[in-house]
């Protein structure tokens, strides 16, 4: 037994400090094999202790129980995150597409309402520039109309002066 406290010395404590997991994830390796380590009895009663071969520091400061350790904690949280991420990233692009797509829709009519605005003026300025032209050539017409009847006004008392002159003339000489 008393090999068995030199060979497995490590805590729980201080494998979860080395490894940098929590006591649960220290547990669940214990029960699965992928950590070497026994329950030993304490004054406190059955603890786990775990076999300190496993930890020893080779030149790089890291065990190849950690790289194994960290390279599959990597790859659990690669793949959770990248699930996670598809989705997320899903949901981000149809939220993006809808806001993008309202904000060229919102700009679109936008540019409808000002485009049907510009138009009501226009069409409000050319309907009082033609009233006015309207307007001006009535007067001008009516104009024309006065002085033509003038000069038929003028045309008809030079008939029926030279009318009445004939006739004087014509009784004159008889």
């Amino acid at each position: 037994m008393n090999t068995d406290h030199q060979k497995y010395c490590l805590t729980v404590e201080e494998a979860v400090k080395s490894l940098e997991v929590s006591k649960s994830t220290i547990y669940s390796w214990l029960r699965s094999g992928k950590l070497d380590g026994k329950k030993l009895q304490t004054k406190q009663g059955p603890r786990w202790f775990l076999n300190q071969e496993q930890f020893i520091l080779r030149e790089d400061s890291t065990t190849e129980l950690e790289k194994a350790v960290i390279k599959e904690e990597l790859a659990k949280l690669v793949e959770k995150n990248l699930a996670t991420n598809r989705e997320q990233i899903k949901k981000d692009l149809a939220d993006l597409l809808d806001k993008k797509v309202n904000q060229a829709v919102m700009a679109l009519y936008d540019q409808l309402s000002n485009q049907q605005k510009t138009t009501q003026r226009m069409i409000k300025e050319n309907a009082q520039t033609l009233n006015q032209s309207l307007e001006q050539r009535d007067q001008e017409v009516i104009q024309q109309i006065r002085k033509i009847q003038e000069k038929n006004k003028l045309k008809k008392s030079k008939e029926k002066s030279s009318l009445i002159d004939k006739f004087k003339g014509f009784f004159s000489k008889v």
